[in-house]
């Protein structure tokens, strides 16, 4: 239980500083990253600019559920692909009563209470296999969780239920865990591969309870759907443009950063060699690790589609890292529970790659 507690402190001291480093610069609306082209809201910092996600999950937050064109000032892109992400604002909402401005540091304090409680169950899930709660933080300090707090994301909401979820699976909870992961699949919907996974173990082990899985996949297309009807819009699941051939565009984009043009493009060369660095070790890990078969399917599924990611997500580490979040995550739990060496290894990589990026963040953004 202490190594638990030590996780929960240091990952909430790392985050805190984080966050109160950045309000430094400015105001807490910053995070939200608004943009002219779609924000007008008062009592909040505009750029000129599109703006980030965060100014769609402020809208939601003040008004979960309004189909007006403007609403507190903002003007949705896509409501649907927007709504679909209802957890994070949804919590936000609950909490903050209508207040414009307790929204704001609710937007922030949620996800790093969030990120907290990854650190927490990811402590728990490996103690469950004997090793030290502790490396816990490195599970929390995975880089993408950085860009989540600092732009009002969904990530660390979605990564704080589906390892929660993983806890309850490999103490065979199971409906518990088809819950988790139904709230997972509502918070960011890449969370799917992870019952995916859980549901093709039953090729294997032929447990029925597996069934409960389907809870997931079942929710999050009820709502989607129901959300093209609330809109009034026309029904498209997929997005063809978003993925492609596997490193079809990562490798060229590599390619062209090999003679980096400016700072930026250099710190997203060595970010995306971190991240193959780590995949790499993870990969190098899997045969020793101690993780359950479903989450070494489930990461195997993300490193499939972080693979086959279009030409948007590679321009900037905000694009790659964040569709990066659960690949790092998983990865971190079969890592971490394989070989001592192999554990020191990683936590030296996470912390350091979290360092430098924060550091960055802090300095030139």
């Amino acid at each position: 239980m202490r190594s638990v507690l030590a996780a929960i402190a240091v990952t909430a001291v790392l985050y805190g500083a984080f966050v109160m480093l950045e309000l430094r610069r400015g105001d807490v609306s910053r995070f939200v990253v608004a943009g002219d082209e779609f924000s007008h809201p008062a009592g909040v910092t505009v750029e000129h600019s599109a703006g980030y996600d965060g100014q769609f999950y402020l809208r939601l937050a003040l008004r979960p559920m309004s189909t007006a064109p403007l609403e507190q000032g903002i003007r949705f892109d896509y409501p649907v692909y927007r709504a679909q992400r209802i957890v994070y604002p949804l919590i936000v909402h609950a909490l903050s009563c209508g207040s414009t401005r307790a929204t704001l540091w609710l937007l922030v304090l949620v996800n790093v209470i969030a990120v907290c409680a990854v650190s927490v169950f990811g402590a728990l899930l490996l103690e469950h296999y004997g090793v030290a709660g502790a490396y816990g933080i490195v599970i929390a300090l995975f880089p993408s969780f950085l860009l989540t707090v600092r732009r009002d994301l969904t990530e660390a909401v979605e990564l704080a239920f589906v390892v929660a979820a993983m806890l309850a699976m490999v103490k065979q909870r199971w409906l518990l865990s088809a819950l988790l992961l139904a709230i997972a699949a509502l918070s960011k919907e890449p969370s799917l591969l992870v019952p995916g996974a859980a549901l093709a173990m039953l090729v294997i082990d032929r447990n029925p309870r597996r069934f409960w899985f389907l809870l997931a996949p079942a929710t999050y297309f009820s709502w989607k759907l129901w959300l093209f009807h609330y809109f009034d819009l026309p029904v498209t699941l997929f997005n063809r443009s978003v993925l492609g051939v596997p490193f079809a565009t990562v490798a060229p984009r590599i390619a062209a950063l090999l003679d980096p043009a400016s700072r930026g493009e250099s710190v997203v060369l060595i970010e995306l060699v971190l991240l193959a660095l780590f995949a790499l070790l993870v990969a190098i890990a899997f045969r020793k690790s101690r993780a359950p078969l479903e989450v070494k399917l489930a990461w195997l599924g993300y490193a499939l589609l972080v693979t086959t990611l279009g030409p948007l997500f590679w321009d900037d580490d905000w694009s790659f890292l964040r569709p990066a979040t659960e690949l790092g995550v998983l990865g971190a739990l079969i890592a971490l529970t394989s070989t001592p060496l192999i554990r020191r290894t990683t936590a030296t990589l996470i912390a350091g790659w979290w360092l430098f990026l924060a550091c960055d963040l802090l300095a030139y953004r």
